[in-house]
C-alpha cells in the first residue's frame, strides 16, 4: 500500500510546518474508539501521579486529625478513605481522558514531514524530531513513536530495575509521557518504515 498525504489532512498540517520543510505523509485515525482508549490510557496513567501526590497529603493529614480519637486506629480506617480518594481521582481522570479524546477525535491529524512526526489537534501540535527520536514500532493498528530523555529527565527517570510495582509505575508514566501514539492506521507497517527511512533512529 503506498502511503501519500490524505486530502483531508493538508490543510491542518501544513498549517504547522517550519520553514523548509516538506510533507511527507498524512492521515486521520481510522477509528473514533481507538483515539478515545488511548485518551483513557493516558489520562489514567496522568491521574496516578496527581492523584498518588494527594493521596499522600490526605493520609497525613486524615491519620494526624483521627489520632487523638483512638489511640490505636484500625487500618481501614486510616487507609480506607485516602485509597478511596485514589481510586475515584484515578477513575475520574480515565474517564476524562476518554471524554477529551472522543471529543477531539474528529480533529485530530498524523503527519510525517521531513524533520518530524506530528500529531495536529486543529491550532495545536505534538512532534517529535529526528535529533529527539528513540524508537519506533508497530504496536496492533498503529505506531508509537519515542522520544529521548532531555539531560532533566535522565537524572529524575527510574532506573528501569526496580520489581516493586510501584516503580514500575512510575516508569510506564515516564515512558508514556515520551510517546506519541498513532493509532488505527490504514498501514501500521508502511507508515512505521517510513518514519525510520526518513529520521533513521
Amino acid at each position: 500500500m503506498s502511503l501519500e498525504v490524505d486530502p483531508s489532512t493538508r490543510a491542518v498540517l501544513e498549517r504547522h510546518l517550519w520553514a523548509g520543510e516538506d510533507l511527507l505523509w498524512g492521515e486521520r485515525p481510522g477509528s473514533v474508539g481507538a483515539v478515545a482508549a488511548q485518551g483513557a490510557r493516558r489520562g489514567f496513567r496522568n491521574s496516578v501521579t496527581v492523584t498518588g501526590s494527594v493521596m499522600a497529603v490526605l493520609l497525613y493529614v486524615y491519620y494526624q486529625f483521627t489520632k487523638p480519637w483512638s489511640a490505636h486506629p484500625s487500618a481501614l480506617a486510616v487507609y480506607g478513605p485516602p485509597i478511596g480518594v485514589l481510586f475515584i481521582g484515578v477513575g475520574v481522570g480515565a474517564a476524562m481522558g476518554w471524554w477529551r479524546a472522543r471529543r477531539s477525535a474528529p480533529d485530530v491529524v498524523y503527519g510525517l514531514t521531513t524533520r518530524r512526526v506530528l500529531i495536529a489537534r486543529g491550532d495545536s501540535v505534538e512532534w517529535i524530531g529526528s535529533r529527539e527520536l528513540e524508537g519506533v514500532e508497530v504496536r496492533g493498528r498503529g505506531v508509537v513513536v519515542t522520544r529521548r530523555r532531555t539531560e532533566i529527565e535522565y537524572q529524575w527517570a527510574p532506573d528501569g530495575t526496580s520489581q516493586d510495582d510501584a516503580e514500575r509505575l512510575k516508569e510506564a508514566i515516564e515512558l508514556d509521557r515520551r510517546q506519541l501514539a498513532l493509532v488505527s492506521l490504514r498501514d501500521p507497517a508502511g507508515v512505521e518504515r517510513l518514519i525510520r527511512g526518513t529520521l533513521r533512529p
